[in-house]
């Protein structure tokens, strides 16, 4: 006989908006050094902590909140899974990425804080329970991004399975909350070393950043990251978050999709007058960026029907270089063609809670950019997310 799912009861917007006006650090169970650095926050003793629990425990320990202990369950029994489809790295979210969490407390925020944002859209947004929910999560992130910002500076075989975590962990808190936290405002992370992007909007610009754009280039940091830690990531215990399917594990792409990007190679091979404003060398290097990322988008496209798979389809955004990015800057229209395939590609994931609604929405942001010289060619990613 099945049981019965377990549900987990709210607390009332009024019990949360008291936690989050509190102070909402979690200090650790575990005793450690002191302070050594700047980016310490209120409470914390130090982004380190012991692996292991000491005999005695120290008067220097502090105690976690009602709320803290709320978000490391749910984490811990729920969120963990909403992270990923594929079953092999669930066992990772949950008990490898969460003990790292307790050797970096920057990190432990940074899952808190996705715990609140989940548990926020459990909740209608017009409530006052989604928005303290909301408030916590931002709150969380900016804790957690004090200590993030200054360890990407100095990589090493301690931290970098952290770094990567969290940097993952940005994309989804675009997508699950729909900005970023403010303590990325104004931060330009693609300076030595090159990290992450300076994408976040405050709100105040007179022309508001195209969401594609903003998703496109964080979503490249988490390639700076993987390329500044992977002597330390492979083959080591997140294995399974970066094995990538053998080719024989995906599926070929159906007719209709299959149609649509050979439209879209005609039109990079044979471009008309509009395309054809730059020098010949310059449309010649555009067009080997454009098979580039049509080659790669054709192969990881495959992986949106298997649900196993169905993440990999983020490969193809983390692997665009800086040559793309580039042309997505200038709103090249085929760079955001091929963007706005791969956004229909992206509804594979609509299952998931931080990405439902967004493949519509970056469609439908992009398509705003082109004249209708493009119509045929984006009939496919239109009638995948009904903008027919």
């Amino acid at each position: 006989m099945g049981h019965a799912p377990v549900s987990y009861p709210s607390p009332t917007a009024s019990a949360v908006r008291d936690q989050s006006n509190a102070d909402l650090t979690p200090s650790t169970v575990f005793p450690g050094p002191p302070p050594n650095n700047n980016a310490s926050t209120p409470g914390s003793s130090s982004d380190q902590t012991s692996d292991t629990l000491p005999g005695a425990l120290s008067s220097h320990q502090q105690t976690f909140s009602h709320l803290d202990l709320e978000l490391i369950h749910y984490y811990s029994t729920q969120t963990y899974m909403t992270l990923t489809s594929k079953l092999e790295a669930h066992f990772v979210w949950r008990d490898i990425v969460f003990h790292q969490g307790l050797k970096h407390k920057f990190l432990l925020h940074a899952l808190m804080a996705t715990a609140a944002l989940h548990k926020a859209t459990n909740h209608a947004e017009d409530t006052d329970t989604h928005a303290a929910y909301i408030k916590v999560a931002f709150q969380y992130q900016n804790l957690a991004l004090a200590g993030y910002i200054p360890e990407l500076s100095r990589p090493n075989e301690e931290n970098a399975i952290a770094l990567f975590i969290l940097s993952a962990l940005l994309t989804i808190w675009l997508f699950g909350s729909k900005k970023l936290p403010e303590a990325l405002n104004g931060v330009n992370l693609t300076a030595s070393p090159n990290f992450l992007p300076r994408v976040m909007r405050t709100g105040h610009e007179e022309e508001k950043t195209p969401d594609f754009l903003e998703i496109l280039t964080l979503v490249q940091g988490i390639n700076a990251v993987i390329k500044q830690t992977r002597q330390w990531l492979r083959g080591g215990e997140i294995e399974p978050l970066l094995k990538p399917p053998r080719d024989s594990d995906l599926p070929p792409n159906p007719p209709d999709i299959q149609t649509s990007f050979q439209k879209l190679r005609y039109r990079i091979e044979h471009p008309n007058a509009r395309d054809q404003s730059a020098s010949e060398q310059d449309l010649k290097e555009r067009k080997d960026i454009y098979m580039e990322r049509l080659e790669s988008l054709m192969y990881v496209s495959r992986s949106r029907t298997v649900l196993e798979y169905d993440q990999q389809i983020f490969a193809w955004p983390v692997t665009s270089e800086t040559p793309y990015i580039d042309l997505i800057r200038c709103l090249d229209p085929t760079a955001i063609a091929l963007f706005i395939h791969w956004a229909a590609c992206f509804r594979c994931l609509e299952h998931l809670w931080w990405a439902k609604g967004w493949s519509y929405r970056l469609i439908e942001d992009a398509m705003s950019l082109l004249d209708r010289s493009w119509d045929d060619i984006l009939a496919w990613p239109k009638k995948e997310v009904g903008l027919e």
